[in-house]
């Protein structure tokens, strides 16, 4: 006889890092992500379409080709995913109250701790019962830069430093342009900019302190909009979804996340609109510069640069567009939906932005920053950093992507957290067999209330050969205390492992980050120490190379240089160019 509750979390861990064998992500079959994801992705499009067309459009711009209200492959896919495993859970517990006990970090919307399966729970009703076990207080932060203010000076020329020094001190020049967000690539062209006559007034701050303050002047329906999505939905829900109480809850959740964003974006239109207007007026400005300008506040600062004929210059966030398979689904969340002129690190990003954009965004090859290609006072800061974790020898650095996220995460071409978790634990396993010093570098996030290094430090501390980084270091700062740099994953970090110009080994895998194409696969095995950890067997390979001695690693590393050389301006960092220069060259013609 079955009992009349199950306490879900007891039977089933919603923490990626649990030891507990069942884990809920593995409910769904990560094989059936990319079939699940294929319509689903059509239906949010085609509701956002719907949106954009009843409540923005002629009165809101973009530079794609729709105006994207609500991504398809983050959250919402996320919402999907979690409706799907409520439903075979009441087909296995049909007779029983579940209870889900969670922290109140974990239930409240826009928390990065959010759970997301108490969450469309919450939307279902009975049988689920929400428990709450009070707050967690947990009073996370994530700024390794911080730690390192010191150290990034070094990484800096003087005159560069100078600027900045200037720029706290306010020295203004004549002209004037706008300031929304900044990385490297910025930096370096608002140093060139300078250098001709400009200054930038930034606006970042001041607006995210404004924004979600006001009520939206037009009025929606809510019933209205929970109508369209409902009926879009329909048909794909019924295939997938037996229950009508989680389609219900389904519905309501994605009826909340687009209702949520919809009102942000008309209540803060206006205000943001007259912020910009006022700004210009008062100091003549004749364009913006941005890292990207994300989320509903970017798109509402490029819907109020547009609407007062400022042009929007922005930079790539990082190495992604053109190499990874993820470009396909980011493009939803790409700098080019709010931007005027994109500026590129290498000819694969570019053209890629070219072929699948529906906008007349104009697209440059730029190159990477300075700070990722050169290395400044190498010599002491490699010193600095063996002595401050006592390596002796030929170092191994680790430099993890394996990232469980939550509520951030990219589908469809990714695995179950705690898939990717299992993976973490085996590759940490696997390097404790290498001859070599390992240094281990978790990526600088926590995305669940648990703490992961808690749950890592069992199996790192039986390891005699590997050290932990668990305080915040900054990668960027200590890349050159390796001898050999191990990563995975074509996102950014890469960019600060190929810039190191050390001995790289690459971990591809096709269910998690894969590369985009063939070409780029060949791109990668060509130029760098390239293993599949999908092909069975490849940690006995990788054990292998990795316990050759150095001076050979180093040796087959050199006769590599042709292919690096040769892939540069394509897929990687375009070492020659100078990103600043460049750019600004392209900024202040546009601007004549």
């Amino acid at each position: 006889m079955s009992k009349d509750f199950i306490s879900l979390f007891d039977n089933y861990s919603s923490i990626p890092y649990s030891k507990s064998i069942s884990q809920l992500d593995k409910i769904v079959n990560k094989e059936d992500y990319t079939i699940l994801y294929d319509k689903f992705s059509k239906i949010i499009l085609s509701l956002n379409k719907t949106f954009e067309k009843k409540l923005f459009e002629h009165d809101f711009f973009f530079s794609s080709k729709n105006l994207i209200i609500l991504e398809p492959h983050l959250f919402a896919f996320d919402i999907l995913l979690k409706s799907i495993t409520l439903n075979n859970l009441l087909e296995e517990y049909s007779h029983s109250k579940i209870i889900l006990s969670v922290f109140e970090e974990e239930i409240t919307y826009g928390n990065r701790f959010l759970n997301q399966y108490a969450y469309v729970a919450s939307k279902i009703g009975f049988p689920f019962v929400i428990k709450s076990k009070g707050y967690y207080n947990n009073n996370y932060t994530n700024n390794p830069e911080s730690e390192n203010k010191i150290l990034s000076l070094l990484n800096f020329e003087k005159e560069k430093i100078l600027f900045e020094i200037k720029k706290k001190l306010g020295i203004r020049k004549t002209k004037f342009y706008v300031s929304y967000g900044r990385n490297y690539i910025t930096r370096e062209i608002e140093f060139e900019l300078f250098k001709k006559g400009y200054s930038s007034i930034e606006l970042k701050k001041t607006l995210i302190q404004d924004y979600k303050t006001f009520s939206p002047q037009e009025k929606i329906n809510i019933i209205d909009i929970e109508y369209i999505i409902n009926k879009s939905f329909s048909t794909y829900l019924k295939k997938y979804i037996k229950h009508e109480k989680v389609r219900i809850g389904f519905i309501k959740t994605i009826t909340e996340l687009f209702t949520i964003n919809i009102q942000e974006l008309l209540a803060n239109k206006n205000h943001i609109r007259s912020q910009i207007k006022n700004l210009k007026q008062k100091s003549n400005i004749e364009f913006c510069l941005s890292n990207g300008l994300f989320q509903n506040i970017g798109k509402s600062v490029y819907d109020a640069m547009k609407f007062n004929n400022i042009k929007v210059f922005a930079v790539e966030h990082g190495l992604t567009n053109g190499i990874s398979k993820d470009s396909l689904t980011n493009q939803y969340i790409s700098e080019r939906n709010t931007s005027d002129v994109l500026f590129c690190y290498n000819d694969a990003s570019r053209d890629f932005h070219k072929k699948h954009s529906f906008s007349k965004t104009n697209f440059y090859s730029v190159g990477s920053h300075s700070f990722s290609k050169k290395i400044l006072n190498k010599n002491l800061l490699r010193f600095f950093y063996r002595k401050k974790f006592k390596v002796k020898s030929e170092c191994i650095f680790y430099v993890s992507h394996n990232i469980e996220l939550n509520v951030g995460k990219y589908y469809p071409f990714t695995k179950p957290c705690s898939e990717i978790f299992q993976d973490e634990k085996n590759l940490i396993s696997t390097l404790s067999k290498v001859n070599k010093e390992v240094i281990y570098k978790p990526y600088p996030t926590k995305q669940f209330i648990a703490d992961r290094n808690t749950y890592l430090n069992e199996l790192i501390y039986k390891c005699d050969n590997i050290k932990f980084i668990e305080k915040e270091e900054d990668f960027r700062y200590m890349r050159n205390i390796a001898d050999v740099i191990i990563t995975q994953s074509s996102e950014s970090t890469l960019e600060w492992c190929i810039g190191v110009e050390k001995p790289l080994v690459f971990l591809d895998s096709k269910n998690y980050e894969p590369l985009l194409n063939e070409n780029v696969i060949n791109a990668f095995k060509k130029s760098f120490f390239f293993f599949n950890y999908d092909k069975k067997g490849w940690e006995k390979d990788l054990i292998k190379f990795l316990n050759k001695p150095y001076l050979e690693i180093l040796k087959l590393w050199k006769e590599k240089k042709y292919y690096r050389e040769k892939y540069d301006n394509i897929y990687f960092l375009s070492k020659k160019k100078n990103a600043g220069k460049i750019a600004t060259k392209h900024i202040l013609k546009s601007e004549n």
